[in-house]
């Protein structure tokens, strides 16, 4: 799942260019107010050793062009979509990296896509696409045949890009009020999440962001999502926070809050703010930290971060593994057990198994599977 996208289609951003949004969205942040609570307790050492490794075998036919770091897996780890950037399309895999399938192309047909924003495997192994460009959402079955489609009513509430999750039958998106995109500063106070059924009807809307959104000058309201299954919590963090939120989507209650800052973490030495200069936006914005991926397992909470480095920011290629690459790792009751950096970018957290992308080259796509220990 890439966080670093924009709203689309809201009175607010429609008059502003298209590479200006991405601009602004992946590299403006927040400067915090409020003094971040210290660490009280030891953390754990972890030990990483890797298990297995695999490679995207695609077909003769198939041409595989830039795919999106962050993959997705269905509930038992069998089956994985990955996003092609360059041909618009869901790839799905097995376990063992092997194509079963290439879904969508450039289009605005039934099975095409303008702009894929976010898409999952849900409880039936069915794919599920949202086009941010179009504002639709499309089904696929699990044999890749389109059998339904629905427009996003967003009348109060702006759905934003890629965080979605499925639970039930309901679609989940990440969310911002729209009343408060012209005041940003008030935006603590917007609900965080929107529900719909499969067949395209407003359910509700709810949540809350954390409780240090208000003490931001300027910042990115961009939820990162996860739901947890078993307990059927949505939990959701800021892309430039840390505190981590697990909801009821059954109840709309707040059940859980991990306010335990990493060390890791950083947030800017100077404010930025969107009316900076290129220039200066890029200087302030090297050895910030952004939260990139939020994971739920049975045992744990993970929370994936990336450290911009001067190597990244001046780079004209964007590469992630530019970036320095960080995972906090949390109990399940929100204690912070340990931190660690990774020698490689995080694809997915399957079974508490580290999915990292050793080689990010097309026609060698390789991701080591790793397991670790917590001493």
């Amino acid at each position: 799942m890439n966080i670093y996208k924009p709203f689309v289609k809201t009175t607010y951003f429609k008059r502003t260019n298209l590479c200006t949004i991405m601009w602004v969205v992946f590299f403006v942040c927040t400067n915090c107010s409020q003094t971040d609570a210290p660490l009280s307790l030891q953390l754990s050492e972890v030990t990483v050793s890797k298990v297995r490794q695999y490679t995207i075998n695609s077909r003769d036919s198939v041409s595989i062009g830039r795919l999106r770091p962050l993959f997705k897996s269905n509930n038992d780890g069998s089956l994985y979509a990955f996003l092609d950037e360059i041909h618009q399309r869901i790839i799905l895999t097995d376990s063992l990296g092997n194509v079963n399938n290439e879904i969508g192309k450039k289009g605005k047909g039934p099975e095409e896509f303008v702009q894929i924003s976010g898409f999952l495997l849900d409880q039936d192994n069915h794919l599920i696409v949202y086009d941010g460009r179009q504002l639709l959402i499309k089904f696929f079955d699990e044999y890749g045949n389109f059998y339904n489609s629905f427009i996003l009513n967003q009348k109060d509430i702006d759905v934003t890009h890629d965080a979605l999750v499925s639970y039930k039958n309901k679609l989940l998106f990440g969310a911002l009020e729209k009343k408060y995109l012209s005041n940003l500063l008030k935006a603590g106070e917007s609900k965080n999440f929107i529900e719909y059924s499969y067949e395209g009807t407003f359910l509700s809307s709810f949540g809350k962001y954390d409780s240090l959104t208000n003490s931001m000058m300027d910042y990115l309201l961009l939820p990162v999502l996860s739901l947890d299954n078993e307990t059927g919590y949505i939990y959701s963090v800021r892309a430039n926070g840390y505190i981590i939120e697990g909801w009821d989507v059954e109840t709309k209650k707040r059940n859980l809050v991990i306010n335990q800052k990493p060390n890791f973490f950083t947030h800017p030495k100077k404010k930025i703010a969107q009316n900076l200069e290129h220039k200066e936006i890029m200087k302030r914005s090297i050895d910030m930290t952004f939260t990139s991926g939020l994971f739920v397992t049975e045992k744990f909470v993970y929370l994936y971060m990336e450290k911009i480095t001067e190597d990244f920011m001046y780079s004209t290629d964007k590469d992630p593994s530019k970036k320095i690459q960080l995972l906090a790792i949390y109990s399940k009751a929100g204690k912070l057990l340990a931190e660690t950096k990774l020698d490689h970018v995080l694809a997915n957290i399957i079974d508490d198994n580290l999915h990292l992308i050793e080689n990010d080259d097309p026609d060698n796509y390789t991701i080591g599977v790793y397991e670790f220990s917590l001493d």
